[in-house]
């Protein structure tokens, strides 16, 4: 798998990570004991939401 692939497999798997928060408003615990879902996505989902959280702090 080159590096292409890789970019899109995980970016395919952010996406689903978001999608499973969103609409099915899993929690962190659910989404950990999800199988399905790769423990990588689930860190880069959680640090990108501090990360919002943190942006949206600083404007206001």
């Amino acid at each position: 798998m080159n590096s292409i692939q890789r970019r899109k497999k995980a970016r395919i798997e952010r996406r689903f990570a978001r999608r499973m928060i969103m609409r099915y408003e899993k929690s962190v615990m659910e989404m950990c004991t999800d199988p399905r879902i790769p423990k990588v996505v689930i860190v880069d989902a959680i640090q990108s939401a501090i990360n919002e959280e943190k942006s949206y702090r600083g404007k206001s």
